[in-house]
């Protein structure tokens, strides 16, 4: 079903963190890895946007300033209104 005519009235997420596509950036938190997996996301549902983009869990190999940098970055492109983590513990 076509969802465009309700694009508005719905909350649409997406997340990456884990190896969901083929890709030469792998999985985890890099900021290429992050921004090529929305992208991909994006392309699949055939949106120009999510509401929420979700880092789905933290990358021990990558530095946080990088991870949180790169969600900045999805907000600023106008690719996620808004941007979350989850499976992250609180240190």
């Amino acid at each position: 079903q076509d969802f465009t005519p309700y694009r508005d009235e719905l909350v649409i997420s997406t997340k990456a963190g884990y190896l969901m596509h083929p890709g030469p950036y792998g999985e985890w938190g890099s900021r290429k890895y992050l921004l090529s997996s929305l992208d991909a996301s994006l392309k699949r549902m055939g949106l120009d946007y999510v509401d929420v983009f979700y880092s789905h869990r933290f990358d021990p190999h990558t530095p946080l300033e990088e991870t949180m940098g790169a969600l900045a970055s999805a907000v600023q492109q106008g690719k996620a209104l808004y941007v979350g983590v989850s499976s992250y513990t609180a240190e």
